[in-house]
C-alpha cells in the first residue's frame, strides 16, 4: 500500500521535485500552498510519490518511474484513492507524469484500460518590470476590496476558494485583479499556485454572461504586469484545444515552455483493470 504523508511530511518529496515536465502546483502542494495529498512508496526517503491537487481534480506521478514496487503499491492502494475521490465527487482519473519516461510508463498503464490521452501546454514568462500600468475597469482584489458592501464579489469568492485552502492564505501568499461590470466583479485573473517568492501560475476565469468582452485579457495584462513589478516568472497551463487562452498567453508575452499528456479513466474501469505483471509495467 501506498503511504499517505501528513502536510508535515511533505518536504520529503522535494528531491523528486525534478523533471522536465513538473508542474507548478505540485511543487506548490508539497510547500503547503495548494491545497493537495501525496502518496509515497516508502519513508524517509521516497523514490516515487503521487501527487493529488484537488482544484484541478488531477493526479501527478513523479519520481523514479521505473519503480515497479510503486506500481504494485498503487494497484493495492486504488479502492481506497477512488473512495476518497468519490467523496469529492470525482468519477475520472485524471493524471500526468512529470518527464517523458513517466509518459511512457502511463502509456503501458492506461492506455490498455482504455485511458484517453491528451495534450497541454504550459506558457512561461518574465514580465518586463516597466510594464506597469492597469486597464481602465480592472482593480486589484484585496481583502477590503471583497468586503466592500456595495461590489459584488461573490463570483470571485468563489473562484479563489476553489484554488486556496482559504481567502486568508489567498491574500498573504497571493495576489488577483478584477474586472467589474454591473456592480460586480466578473471576470479575474489570480494566482492559482506559487513556489516560493518567484514563481506564480495564472488562472482566469469569466462569468458567463460577461464572455468574449475582453473582459479576462484586461484582467489577465493588470495581472502579468503586477508580477513583472515583482520579479516574477510567470506560467500558465492551458489546454492544447484552448486556442483563445493560448493566444492570450502569447499576447501577454509568454512563450511555450513544455507540454505534457494528460490521461483520462473512469476510476471503475481502473478497479476492473487488475495489477502490474512483472517488470514490463503490463496490465494483467
Amino acid at each position: 500500500m501506498l503511504r499517505r504523508l501528513h502536510t508535515s511530511e511533505h518536504e520529503v518529496i522535494y528531491p523528486l521535485l525534478e523533471g522536465s515536465c513538473v508542474n507548478l502546483e505540485v511543487k506548490a502542494v508539497a510547500a503547503g500552498s495548494c491545497p493537495g495529498t501525496i502518496w509515497v512508496d516508502c519513508l524517509p526517503d521516497p523514490r516515487t510519490a503521487l501527487v493529488f491537487c484537488p482544484p484541478q481534480e488531477g493526479y501527478y506521478f513523479l519520481g523514479d518511474p521505473e519503480n515497479d514496487a510503486f506500481f504494485e503499491n498503487f494497484y493495492d492502494t486504488r479502492e481506497r484513492l477512488a473512495d476518497l475521490a468519490a467523496d469529492l465527487g470525482i468519477g475520472v482519473l485524471e493524471c500526468s507524469g512529470t518527464s517523458r519516461a513517466w509518459e511512457q510508463r502511463l502509456d503501458q498503464h492506461l492506455l490498455p484500460l482504455g485511458a484517453v490521452r491528451s495534450n497541454q501546454l504550459v506558457y512561461r514568462g518574465r514580465p518586463d518590470r516597466k510594464h506597469q500600468s492597469s486597464p481602465a475597469g480592472v482593480v486589484r482584489l484585496t481583502s477590503a476590496v471583497l468586503a466592500e458592501p456595495r461590489l459584488d464579489s461573490s463570483f470571485a469568492r468563489t473562484i479563489l476558494t476553489e484554488w486556496w485552502p482559504s481567502l486568508s492564505m489567498f491574500f498573504q501568499q497571493g495576489a488577483a485583479f478584477g474586472a467589474v461590470a454591473d456592480g460586480a466583479v466578473v471576470s479575474l485573473c489570480y494566482t492559482a499556485a506559487v513556489w516560493g517568492d518567484s514563481h506564480w501560475i495564472l488562472g482566469v476565469d469569466t462569468h458567463q454572461d460577461y464572455r468574449r468582452r475582453g473582459l479576462a485579457s484586461a484582467a489577465a495584462t493588470a495581472m502579468y504586469n503586477d508580477g513583472g513589478r515583482r520579479g516574477m516568472v510567470i506560467e500558465w497551463d492551458v489546454m492544447e484545444t484552448n486556442t483563445p487562452s493560448i493566444r492570450l498567453a502569447v499576447k501577454l508575452g509568454m512563450a511555450k515552455a513544455f507540454n505534457y499528456n494528460v490521461y483520462e479513466l473512469p476510476w471503475d474501469s481502473l478497479l476492473s483493470g487488475g495489477g502490474t505483471k512483472g517488470t514490463s509495467g503490463a496490465i494483467d
